[in-house]
């Protein structure tokens, strides 16, 4: 069995059109099926899953894509993370980033009413 990937996540997803192909297309042991090989694909890394039914492999199949963009978008997503992380420990954004440019305090009154102090 080929792996795709050293560090693969520890979950994946069941997105709602899977779950309505499962129940509309397989038998509870065609989905279970399914699930086993699933996780073997995102979790365990391995690239050559299939199955020897049919219904399963075409779902399998159809699924694959999904569950790979849904992995890079959270990979990429991490990176990014990673990327801020720094500045985050600095206490904010980056240098040359709007949201790091020091604001002047505004000069605000200490009351708002000119109240005479021997008022009842």
């Amino acid at each position: 069995m080929a792996n795709k990937k050293v560090d693969s996540p520890r979950a994946f997803l069941i997105y709602e059109t899977t779950l309505q192909q499962l129940k509309k297309y397989c038998t509870p042991a065609q989905a279970g099926e399914f699930l086993f090989l699933m996780g073997a694909y995102m979790l365990e890394g391995q690239t050559d899953v299939e199955s020897n039914d049919p219904m399963v492999d075409v779902i399998l199949q159809m699924n694959k894509p999904v569950l790979d963009a849904a992995e890079k978008r959270h990979r990429q997503a991490v990176e990014n993370g990673k990327k801020g992380a720094e500045f985050g420990s600095l206490g904010g954004a980056k240098e040359g980033n709007q949201n790091a440019r020091k604001k002047q305090p505004q000069n605000n009154p200490q009351s708002t009413l000119d109240i005479p102090e021997d008022n009842p």
